[in-house]
């Protein structure tokens, strides 16, 4: 957020505050979801992922996963805002955990519905899962993700 702008309106994130407490109460917990194991004391996921959250370093998706859309794994995309977005498709993202009700508005992907998707660790916003009526894949910002040596 730049110098006098205003943070984003509640409504963006609804129920967030609830989430977050929720997914802090089972962290360390295995993740029904995917099976993989979180351990704080070793600062990543259990399995060795190569990509990882830009935040915290919590392993997000491996390179395996990379999933082409249009005939290419990376796009370019600029929101409504006018905030220009690079990102990469997966077909998985064990590191992610989605947030907020399936919407069509606005999409990227064509016959997509969209559901933000956000770091299991950090909770920062890394992209978001698409959900179509035959499969479904993750879209993750470039520029929030590094990738493991």
């Amino acid at each position: 957020m730049t110098a006098g702008s205003a943070p984003p309106p509640d409504f963006i994130y609804p129920n967030r505050i609830s989430a977050v407490l929720e997914l802090r109460e089972t962290r360390g917990k295995t993740n029904p979801d995917t099976n993989l194991e979180f351990d704080d004391s070793e600062g990543e996921q259990s399995n060795r992922s190569d990509f990882l959250c830009g935040r915290c370093l919590a392993g997000i998706a491996n390179r395996s996963a990379l999933s082409s859309r249009s005939g290419r794994t990376e796009h370019a995309f600029a929101n409504p805002a006018g905030i220009l977005f690079q990102i990469a498709c997966f077909n998985e993202a064990p590191g992610c955990l989605t947030e907020g009700a399936l919407t069509s508005e606005f999409t990227w992907f064509a016959g997509y519905s969209w559901q933000y998707a956000n770091c299991r660790r950090c909770f920062s916003h890394l992209g978001w899962l698409y959900v179509g009526s035959e499969d479904s894949f993750f879209g993750l910002i470039l520029d929030r993700l590094v990738q493991s040596s």
